[in-house]
């Protein structure tokens, strides 16, 4: 009888880990997904101001960098 019960405890607590772990894991995506559109808005708008003539080429490849890779340590 205390088998059966300490099994079911367990049981209870591996399920409320595994729950919770599920839990932030869809909210690492769900960030990682509304990172992924906000970028690729800024690129977009990025390429709309080079055709408009607002950005010179080095301006254009120098942000185009920073938004593929993030801002440097220092900057």
């Amino acid at each position: 009888m205390l088998f059966f019960a300490l099994l079911v405890a367990g049981g209870v607590v591996l399920a409320i880990v595994l729950v919770s772990r599920g839990h932030q894991h869809t909210s690492l995506a769900a960030s990682m997904a509304g990172h992924v559109v906000q970028q690729s808005e800024a690129v977009r708008i990025l390429d709309e101001r080079f055709a408009r003539g607002e950005a010179d080429d080095d301006e254009y490849q120098r942000r185009k960098r920073l938004l593929s890779t993030g801002p440097s340590p220092s900057g």
